[in-house]
């Protein structure tokens, strides 16, 4: 069975240009102004991904997808990310969940996606 990664329920992800070629990656709550609870860095290809992610409309994405905006058919890229972000430091965590446990199209509060300003390619 297929995996989604499963992002956490009430959390933002923020993606914005770090220092020296890198993004940073802010997880926090969706209140307005809220702090980080969690910083990771990603070298600064890895960008479409995350804005997918930081943008989604449903709480499920499909590591292909991710993988696809790499250009390639392998699914590894979007697996990668899928897994670190798994263990990063996120509370409540994110998830790989089977395909056929996830509730496809579980929307996203308006307010825990980023907007497509804060996303910079």
């Amino acid at each position: 069975d297929d995996e989604v990664l499963e992002l956490p329920a009430g959390r933002r992800i923020t993606v914005r240009p770090g220092q020296a070629g890198e993004a940073e990656v802010c997880i926090s709550s969706c209140a307005a102004h809220a702090a980080c609870d969690a910083r990771l860095g990603y070298p600064v290809h890895v960008l479409p991904m995350l804005k997918v992610v930081a943008q989604s409309p449903t709480r499920h994405i499909d590591l292909h997808l991710l993988s696809e905006l790499e250009r390639v058919t392998d699914p590894l890229p979007g697996l990668m990310l899928a897994l670190d972000l798994v263990r990063s430091a996120a509370d409540p965590p994110f998830r790989l969940v089977p395909r056929s446990e996830s509730l496809d199209g579980q929307p996203r509060e308006e307010a825990c996606r980023d907007s497509e300003e804060g996303v910079e390619l």
